[in-house]
């Protein structure tokens, strides 16, 4: 599936040795829907995808592909973590998929906010995904200095509403729940000394 995928987005002719007749025991493909760059890190600190404009191809057997913004890993025996660094406001999706010895396992993460230097750090357990599990993990560096505030589990599916439940309360928020609080406060304190 994954190779027929590859070769249809290479229109037959992939790079690297890569070939579309021969059969490969794990391919693991990364696809990114809008804004965002991708990249995909090995255990080594290899990255393969989109690196501030400039494609990068440094884990063995693997290709970036920047018409479908598709990182294809042929062979892929790793722990993979996968990014999506924020280019604009707005949305996107991901999808990350593994195949092993034609057992195909899919994790999709949709409609998924984030802003320009946002990163968002994807690791998955694939085995814990197939038992229903929460086996993804994400980070979110919300403004790029390179310290993730929050971290996220999820099963196979992980879309904005998830995101946004574990969101901080903001300080206008706690600020607008402290002044409505008061203002109950006083009002029954009116109440019971205007009536007494």
């Amino acid at each position: 599936m994954f190779l027929a995928a590859y070769c249809q987005l290479t229109d037959h002719q992939p790079r690297f040795g890569i070939s579309c007749s021969r059969s490969y025991n794990a391919i693991d493909i990364a696809e990114l829907f809008s804004i965002g760059e991708l990249r995909v890190y090995d255990s080594q600190g290899r990255v393969t995808g989109l690196i501030n404009g400039e494609i990068r191809e440094e884990i063995p057997n693997s290709v970036y592909e920047s018409r479908n913004e598709a990182v294809v890993i042929f062979d892929a025996m790793d722990a993979y973590r996968y990014e999506v660094v924020g280019t604009d406001t707005g949305v996107y999706g991901l999808t990350v998929a593994t195949t092993q010895v034609g057992d195909t396992q899919t994790f999709f993460a949709i409609d998924i906010p984030s802003v320009s230097g946002a990163v968002h750090r994807y690791s998955i357990e694939w085995d814990a995904l197939v038992q229903g599990e929460n086996g993804a993990t994400i980070k979110i560096d919300s403004d790029g200095d390179g310290r993730f505030e929050r971290t996220l589990t999820s099963d196979a599916s992980f879309d904005k509403k998830d995101y946004e439940s574990s969101l901080p309360v903001s300080n206008w928020q706690l600020v607008i729940g402290i002044v409505i609080g008061i203002i109950i406060v006083v009002c029954g304190i009116y109440l019971v000394v205007r009536f007494l």
